[in-house]
């Protein structure tokens, strides 16, 4: 078994996050989008399927992650949420998390709005800047830049949200206000473990959620959050506290085996490395590892199942969770 946490150890901090609170917290799922072993997906009706199971299960939240290009077959993750919303009736969904830099905030902000409006739920605009120059390159943005360009997004996203109009800068024209209509009023979660994601969760965020992170190092970096949300003025409730795991129910070596090699290929991170972060073991340890991330006050944990056929793992692991 791998992946769980560092446990009595992390008493001690426990109250840092969590205070006297003790809870499971929020339970999401990540959405079947990337194949690993399979050359497609044979049919958006495998997402739609996965979305309805995993409502039932009583999950709170759907969530796509997101390449554009990548060299694994994928499914995109606006597009994912839209069908993961239209065979659902009540969960959230969201993005865990969206390379901004990539695209067009303006044009993402529409999407998410019209997809809110749609759905009658507010997506979660989940974000990111990604590590993987190549992506970049080919789809013609600057990768060393990203960093720039990405503040400057979030905060055009946060003025979007709070106008829902644009103005032009050319004085001369007449009609220079265009609406933003339906609004866009998703909160905005930043991605990523290093120092720059917790100063835009600080700046700019309504959630943090990074991946592949140990529970005492989560404890160092939500007291560094702390201290930068009071610099500006804020206070750690104002911030949603997530993390990303992945695993696999196994009952072997070898299928433990397989779980790891299938995140080591998602992420394109050395097993030796991400290992160490899967989880592999029963449905009972996976569930208890998830009430461990609870019990440290984490408001949100996704989990991303480590293969091509999730659906049943998903179900006897939120059997475990739900009858808590």
């Amino acid at each position: 078994m791998s992946a769980i946490g560092e446990g009595s150890q992390l008493n001690s901090n426990v109250s840092a996050i969590a205070g006297d609170r003790v809870a499971v917290g929020e339970v999401g799922l990540m959405l079947p989008t990337f194949l690993q072993y399979r050359d497609s997906i044979n049919s958006f009706d495998e997402i739609a399927l996965f979305a309805r199971l995993a409502e039932e299960s009583g999950a709170s939240c759907l969530w796509a992650l997101d390449h554009i290009l990548w060299p694994i077959p994928v499914f995109e993750a606006i597009d994912s949420l839209i069908l993961a919303a239209s065979a659902t009736k009540n969960i959230s969904v969201g993005t865990c998390v969206m390379q901004l830099p990539l695209r067009s905030e303006i044009i993402v902000a529409k999407q998410f709005a019209t997809l809110g409006a749609a759905s009658g739920r507010v997506p979660i605009l989940g974000v990111g800047i990604g590590s993987h120059p190549r992506e970049y390159e080919l789809l013609g943005v600057d990768y060393k830049m990203r960093g720039e360009r990405f503040n400057r997004q979030l905060e055009r996203l946060i003025e979007l949200r709070e106008m829902n109009f644009l103005t032009t800068t050319k004085s001369n024209m007449s009609d220079d206000q265009y609406c933003f209509q339906p609004p866009f009023n998703s909160p905005i979660w930043i991605g990523g473990r290093g120092f720059k994601s917790l100063e835009r969760a600080a700046s700019y965020g309504d959630g943090w959620i990074p991946h592949s992170m140990s529970q005492k190092t989560y404890v160092g970096k939500i007291q560094i959050l702390k201290e930068m949300l009071s610099q500006r003025g804020r206070d750690i409730s104002e911030v949603k506290k997530g993390i990303a795991i992945y695993g696999n129910i196994t009952k072997s070596s070898s299928q433990a085996a397989e779980a790891i090699a299938w995140a080591s290929s998602l992420f394109r991170i050395d097993q030796s490395v991400l290992g160490k972060y899967v989880f592999t073991g029963s449905a009972s340890q996976f569930a208890e590892l998830i009430f461990s991330w609870g019990e440290l006050g984490v408001d949100h944990i996704m989990v991303g199942i480590a293969s091509d056929n999730p659906n049943r793992s998903m179900e006897l692991l939120m059997d475990k969770v739900c009858s808590r």
